[in-house]
């Protein structure tokens, strides 16, 4: 239901009051708590406004949110060097309260934050603080960290199609510095898969009917059908048991290139241009977990290969794209592979990053229809053209890795890599063929409206609230 289509949705001016309630919120919480805080920038901030004598103030900036939560800039106005991150997170969904958000995730989050801080410093910020609070009769917690320079959603590059090659050398340290990390209880932040396995089991059954239709919409379609319905429901249900059983490593778990963090570009103007320390940081973590070591991997590869089709349909083929898929791939495999991975080892970890990367295109990009606006495309036909295309591409890379009777489980980490290059090829290849056929003109890059509108593309609670809701349907129809 919309909002248009609610009758009680709020108006534009109560969503104004109440932003400006829970803007008042945050900052008089961690006012009451800085003083005692052992953090200096905490420290600091009560200083510098208890020495203004009422010159300084603490103020609040929404960067995202709307959902179960709100994310926050928060700085001394007159000491914008006194910066902070909030996200404020209820128990409810803002003006849903039929939509339950369990605010154990906030707490796992600072937990998560502070394990990968102890193994990748440079790239997680120091968590400060979780608090718990009430706000108008409704419980409430308050995830307070650093701040970050680096604050430009690392996506953004993709979807211009030009990407600061320091970038994912640091990232592939940072997912195998986690992976590796040897002490963690097996079932922390575990209540957080109940959501997405009720949108997989969703998934599957709609799959299962799609692959039964007689007259295809689309190439996705004509796939299942040449597969069959027994097979797509075999695959699928195979993906949803490695996620609910595989206990491999802790994981991110939502590592895609929108929760990646990156220095702004020096000029909008000249995109080949990168900030001068090429920093990096890696944010949301309420989502971790204990899960298959494959699928942070995967979520951090499918877009930036969805970028790569998407760019092809524009006439470019996006050099830096490959060498940040291949850099990352190679990189994270050769710090397994110093950490004791055997061969055998690797190939397993490879071949379930590629069912992750299918499962990113076919469910998120696929059936959930998000990120559509995020491949460098900006015509409705071509966003519908990047859509099917990652259907296709997903359902074929997750029969690759969960189907072992067409890919037997013995195949080597060498044959692995080609099957996964030359399928990503084909749909390359497609796309170029496709502008040619448009006889189109390839145009200027030019800065992504992304940048321009300052949104953020992802919102992790959007996710989950939307599994719900899809969860909910299928216990219905069942």
């Amino acid at each position: 239901m919309t909002a248009e289509q609610n009758d009680n949705a709020p108006t534009t001016s109560d969503v104004t009051r109440d932003e400006l309630d829970k803007k008042i919120l945050v900052v008089q919480t961690i006012l009451s708590n800085a003083d005692s805080s052992p953090h200096e920038i905490l420290k600091q901030i009560t200083a510098a406004i208890n020495e203004s004598n009422g010159g300084s103030k603490l103020v609040a900036t929404i960067l995202s949110g709307g959902v179960t939560n709100y994310s926050y800039k928060v700085q001394v106005d007159t000491h914008p060097q006194l910066t902070i991150f909030a996200k404020l997170s209820f128990e409810y969904a803002l003006f849903n309260p039929s939509a339950h958000h369990d605010l154990a995730r906030t707490q796992n989050e600072y937990d998560a934050m502070k394990m990968a801080r102890n193994v990748a410093p440079d790239c997680v910020v120091s968590p400060l603080a979780c608090w718990d609070l009430e706000h108008n009769g409704q419980k409430a917690k308050l995830l307070v960290t650093e701040w970050s320079n680096a604050d430009e959603q690392f996506g953004i590059q993709f979807h211009e199609g030009v990407v600061d090659p320091r970038i994912a050398p640091q990232l592939a340290d940072t997912i195998a510095n986690l992976h590796t990390i040897e002490s963690f209880d097996p079932e922390f932040n575990a209540q957080v898969k109940s959501s997405i396995i009720g949108l997989l089991e969703f998934v599957k059954q709609s799959s299962t009917e799609a692959a039964k239709k007689e007259t295809p919409a689309n190439r996705t379609e004509a796939y299942m059908a040449e597969v069959g319905a027994d097979i797509i429901f075999n695959i699928l249900k195979d993906n949803i048991q490695d996620f609910e059983q595989t206990r491999d490593c802790l994981i991110h778990n939502d590592f895609h290139v929108f929760n990646i963090l990156c220095e702004k570009k020096p000029s909008i103007d000249k995109l080949e241009h990168f900030g001068p320390d090429g920093s990096v940081i890696v944010c949301d973590w309420e989502q971790t977990i204990v899960g298959p070591i494959g699928r942070d991997i995967g979520q951090a590869l499918a877009a930036p290969i969805g970028c790569l089709i998407g760019h092809m349909l524009n006439g470019y083929r996006e050099a830096s794209i490959d060498n940040y898929i291949n850099t990352l791939l190679d990189h994270y495999f050769e710090r397994m592979a110093e950490s004791g991975k055997s061969e055998d080892e690797l190939a397993y970890i490879y071949r379930n990053s590629i069912g992750w990367i299918g499962w990113a295109q076919y469910v998120v990009f696929y059936f959930m229809k998000i990120q559509l606006d995020a491949f460098g495309v900006e015509s409705e036909e071509l966003q519908n053209y990047m859509r099917d295309a990652m259907g296709l591409l997903g359902l074929k890379l997750m029969r690759l890795s969960y189907d072992k009777d067409y890919v037997a489980a013995a195949t080597s980490l060498s044959e692995l890599k080609s099957m996964f290059t030359n399928l990503i090829e084909e749909e390359v290849i497609r796309a170029k063929s496709n502008f040619n056929s448009r006889k189109a003109k390839m145009h200027p890059r030019k800065s992504s409206m992304l940048r321009a509108s300052s949104r953020r593309v992802s919102d992790a609670s959007m996710y989950l609230l939307t599994a719900d809701s899809l969860a909910r349907e299928l216990s219905l129809n069942l």
